[in-house]
């Protein structure tokens, strides 16, 4: 395992004992859903933008082509948020996702093996967040992934 996957792990760890987060649930066809933000390659070293939250989710379609295909977008908060992600695909692989501060640091990583994994962070503060979308399968998989506030 990598250095990085390793301390998403640990992180997970923690959060799951801070906080839990879960659900049911998957994505829906036609793909991709309507009102949705294509995902644009390359977004692994360097996040996807997603700019400022507004009022509304933001929705990003997304196909991941193996489990080294880490998705990470950006998302910037104007505001005191309550933020929502939530991330579902259909078929039986597992997806997970972190959400990092502006300061990088892991805040929050749901590996539930659920679907859809979702969580709600309270009263964040503005600034740049970034959310890192995990696939746990050796072959391409589709996903919506969901930001909101909440």
């Amino acid at each position: 395992m990598s250095a990085m996957r390793n301390r998403v792990v640990a992180a997970a760890v923690v959060l799951l004992l801070v906080g839990g987060c879960g659900g049911k649930g998957s994505i829906t066809e036609p793909w991709p859903p309507a009102g949705s933000t294509g995902e644009v390659e390359p977004n692994d070293a360097a996040p996807q933008n997603l700019g400022v939250l507004g009022t509304a989710d933001v929705v990003v379609a997304v196909t991941a082509g193996s489990a080294s295909d880490v998705d990470q977008f950006v998302i910037t908060l104007t505001q005191t948020t309550n933020l929502g992600v939530q991330i579902s695909w259909s078929g039986s692989s597992d997806l997970d996702v972190g959400v990092l501060d502006p300061a990088g640091f892991m805040v929050n990583f749901q590996d539930t093996g659920a679907n859809p994994e979702h969580c709600t962070l309270p009263a964040l503060d503005p600034g740049i967040y970034t959310v890192r979308a995990l696939p746990k399968f050796a072959t391409a998989q589709k996903y919506v992934l969901t930001i909101g506030p909440r």
